[in-house]
């Protein structure tokens, strides 16, 4: 199903997700402020709405949201973090996997400098909104999404599909069924 936007003036008034409900009222907001961060600079306005749509999807815009939670947490394996006596593996607005070998959480660690076994300077860091704007901004899968398909993708909702395909590596989401051939892969 296409997500789509519908703009008055210039401003996103409504955006539908995959299950055709609209996103929350926080949405405007959530945008205007991905569009005033000096690290989103160049990505354009359709592209952050698409990040919107998907970070109201994963996280109710909350920064500090964590899921992906672990029943088995003596694995001393185990990236997932303890919060409050529960272990999980995804934070942020964008729920950054900090579990799974090459996963959002394991490139945000790479790319701040904090080692995966620090788990208390992990979840500070990966609970920062003003970190994780950073991180989005600068992540290679996620600048080579918009390289490969800016110009091509011609909705929000295309946006959100290609991140959660592509970014989050999503497991439970449908395919994204391109029989044109229009996106690139990445």
């Amino acid at each position: 199903q296409d997500i789509g936007v519908t703009f008055a003036n210039g401003i996103p008034v409504q955006v539908v997700d995959t299950s055709g409900t609209r996103v929350s009222s926080n949405a405007k907001s959530f945008f205007y402020d991905l569009r005033n961060s000096s690290y989103l600079d160049g990505y354009s306005d359709i592209f952050l709405m698409g990040l919107t749509a998907n970070a109201q999807r994963e996280s109710a815009f909350n920064a500090a949201a964590n899921g992906d939670k672990r029943a088995n947490t003596r694995d001393p394996d185990s990236l997932a973090i303890n919060v409050g006596g529960n272990y999980y593996c995804s934070f942020g607005l964008w729920q950054l996997n900090v579990c799974g070998t090459g996963g959002g959480g394991q490139r945000f660690a790479k790319y701040h400098d904090i080692e995966l076994t620090d788990s208390a300077k992990l979840y500070e860091a990966i609970t920062n909104k003003e970190k994780q704007y950073d991180f989005i901004a600068n992540d290679s899968v996620i600048k080579k999404l918009y390289k490969d398909n800016e110009g091509l993708v011609t909705n929000a909702g295309e946006w959100a599909a290609l991140i959660a395909v592509k970014f989050e590596r999503c497991t439970q989401c449908k395919p994204l069924y391109d029989e044109s051939g229009k996106y690139k892969s990445t």
